[in-house]
């Protein structure tokens, strides 16, 4: 099952992609500010019409109704599927916790793509694992066997090595990096159970295992370290394209409980912009 690029994907499937991170953060009936950087990092609107952006910035006040987005990726590939519900999981543990309109969201999903629940959970165990992972501090040796032992344990679960592409830290990323990450992490190109997945533990924890694997990452490296850059480069833009449409928005709304929903979340993404 091989990796397609996310923006080779038809638009309505990668507006419904967004859309469901979108419906998820709201699940819960509020939008947290982790939730918001954790979208704004994710979404790659490269290949996004002008229409299309139009819609993704509507989403950013009143998300859609994450049942449609997920009757659209139903129609996808299945690593897709398995990647949607993956990041979906990833949102839902922003906040480190997952309310009972979370918990309904994420079973939704499960339903539409067919997703078994022991698959679910594994899923879910990973993303924990890889959170603990990075408040642990571990030494890099530490890391690199934790991070392995985790991507073992989510491949034995059935869950397909390159849905990884589409979720978490992967969302944007060229093939190429990718696939320097895999092989830096020394599991393989292959189809392995679980294989990539390690790589998703963020930049952080990502950039460790390979400066652990010393000379034999070399390039890879500095390809990591691009991603790495490009990821951070994409979430300044989103941010700052969010901010504009954001302000358009604020002075066509037509009613004064429409402006202060816009307001709110001007106010959330404002706070998530850099110190100087």
């Amino acid at each position: 099952m091989a990796s397609v690029e996310f923006t080779s994907l038809p638009e309505e499937q990668q507006l419904a992609f967004h859309g469901t991170l979108f419906a998820m953060a709201a699940s819960d009936g509020h939008v947290s500010a982790d939730e918001l950087r954790l979208i704004l990092e994710s979404i790659d609107i490269s290949a996004i019409s002008r229409p299309g952006l139009r819609t993704l910035r509507g989403w950013l006040v009143e998300p859609p109704e994450l049942e449609d987005c997920l009757r659209t990726l139903a129609q996808g590939q299945r690593e897709l599927q398995f990647g949607v519900l993956m990041h979906l999981t990833d949102v839902a543990l922003a906040d480190e916790r997952v309310l009972l309109g979370e918990k309904r969201a994420l079973r939704l999903a499960r339903q539409h793509f067919g997703i078994e629940r022991p698959q679910a959970l594994a899923i879910e165990e990973f993303v924990w694992e890889m959170r603990e992972i990075r408040a642990r501090h571990l030494s890099d040796e530490a890391t690199v066997a934790a991070v392995k032992e985790a991507a073992e344990q989510l491949g034995s679960a059935g869950v397909p090595s390159s849905a990884i592409y589409y979720s978490g830290s992967f969302v944007g990323l060229g093939t190429t990096g990718v696939l320097a990450g895999l092989a830096a992490l020394g599991l393989g190109l292959g189809l392995v159970p679980g294989l990539g997945v390690a790589v998703a533990v963020g930049a952080a924890t990502f950039l460790a295992v390979n400066w652990a694997l010393g000379d034999r990452a070399g390039k890879k490296r500095e390809q990591v370290i691009a991603d790495q850059r490009r990821r951070a480069r994409r979430f300044t833009d989103n941010l700052g394209r969010a901010l504009d449409g954001l302000a358009q928005q604020l002075e066509q709304a037509e009613d004064e409980g429409r402006a202060a929903r816009v307001r709110e979340r001007i106010a959330q993404l404002r706070a998530l912009l850099p110190e100087d």
